[in-house]
This record gives structure tokens, C-alpha cells and sequence, in this order.
């Protein structure tokens, strides 16, 4: 009994950090929480402890996957925000500016 209540702790853990990490989800928050809700909602019946765990470490990869995407989302979007060809319509900055100070910074 004691194990089935860890797990259920585990679960509904996993979800409350999945549905956060899917608040950055670039299709948005309500697609992502219909797809977890029925990925979660598949499962429920469950009731083998080393199946529950299997399908645990499956949601703790895939969590892992939406945060990168998440990162890598984020990280392009600014890059493409702040790219370096901007940087000839900033008064008094070059590319050569730019460059000649990135091999002399320490």
C-alpha cells in the first residue's frame, strides 16, 4: 500500500511539472495540456507498480525533451532578436566593432 501511494505521489508530481514546463510550449498551452491530459488519462488504470514506474521514467524523458525545446525555442528566438547584422543600424557600432572585441575580451 505504502509503495501505491509513493507512486501516486510520483504521478500526480510529474504531471504538475509537466504542465508547467508546458507553459512555454511554443503551440501553446492548451494543446499541450489536451495531450498530457490524455496521455496521463491512458494510463490511469495501471495498476502493475513496475509498469507505473517504466511509464514514470518515460514522462521523466519526456519532460527533459520539453525543457530543451522549450530552451532551444527561447535561445533561437533571442539570437534571431539580437543577431549581429542588427548591430550596423546601432549608431557608432560596426561588425568589425564587434568582432575585433570578441578576441580581445578575457
Amino acid at each position: 500500500m505504502r509503495r501505491a501511494a509513493t507512486l501516486g505521489w510520483k504521478t500526480k508530481d510529474l504531471y504538475k511539472r509537466m504542465l508547467f514546463a508546458g507553459r512555454d510550449y511554443p503551440q501553446g498551452i492548451t494543446v499541450f495540456r489536451t495531450g498530457l491530459k490524455k496521455a496521463f488519462l491512458a494510463n490511469k488504470n495501471e495498476q502493475d507498480p513496475a509498469k507505473i514506474e517504466n511509464a514514470l521514467a518515460r514522462g521523466e524523458y519526456v519532460l527533459k525533451e520539453i525543457l530543451a525545446l522549450n530552451s532551444l525555442h527561447k535561445y533561437r528566438s533571442l539570437r534571431r532578436a539580437y543577431s549581429r547584422k542588427d548591430l550596423q543600424y546601432i549608431p557608432g557600432f560596426t561588425n568589425e566593432d564587434v568582432f575585433n572585441n570578441e578576441n580581445t575580451e578575457k
